[in-house]
């Protein structure tokens, strides 16, 4: 149950810095602070009370970690994407945020596989790619710029947060273009995702 409240309070919280009228860096630090917040309080609670059983284990790090985590990769993400953004020429922004729609989409296409699976709401592989036990068998490189603990991580729960932050990220760099009046046609066709933290 705990964690239950833990999540209700980040997707509550979390909506409120989304929809506050501030910068757009100005909410992804606040966002990048409270993610990191709830994954220490998540690590905590699982630290303290483990997992009874394997369905719980898979539960936690496929729904319930990812939400925080995939939030801190989308924040993290948009920062560096406004730090790094061209100050000057309307022309110089727009290839930038298209080299970070082509990096996008390599993402996607290394991880096809994966992306399918989960997208097709499989679950055959779940205790593979969603417990401790079968961490070591996945040779994986982490992503240490994001939030990393190797007791508190399988082999992909980070890999499917990534996928979720991406989808935001898209949405994001979309409404970017949309200001810099690019037309939709030029970028790409993009799933419909909403972008309200508990819905992706």
């Amino acid at each position: 149950m705990m964690l239950k409240k833990t999540i209700d309070t980040f997707n509550k919280v979390c909506n409120e810095i989304l929809e506050a009228n501030e910068t757009t860096l100005s909410k992804a630090g606040s966002g990048i602070i409270l993610c990191n917040k709830t994954l220490t309080e998540l690590k905590d609670l699982v630290d303290k009370k483990d997992f009874n059983t394997i369905p719980e284990e898979i539960d936690f790090f496929k729904n319930i970690k990812p939400i925080p985590m995939s939030l801190l990769i989308y924040f993290t993400e948009v920062r560096s994407c406004e730090l790094r953004m061209p100050k000057a020429g309307n022309s110089y922004k727009v290839q930038f945020l298209q080299k970070e729609l082509r990096k996008i989409n390599k993402f996607f296409y290394r991880n096809a596989d994966f992306v399918h699976y989960m997208e097709q709401g499989y679950n055959y592989l779940d205790h593979q790619f969603f417990t401790r036990n079968h961490r070591d068998n996945f040779p994986f490189t982490p992503m240490t710029d994001y939030y990393q603990f190797p007791e508190f991580t399988t082999s992909h729960d980070m890999l499917w947060a990534k996928v979720k932050a991406m989808y935001r990220f898209i949405h994001y760099i979309r409404q970017e273009l949309k200001k810099l009046k690019v037309n939709d046609s030029e970028i790409f066709e993009e799933k419909k995702h909403n972008t309200r933290a508990g819905d992706i």
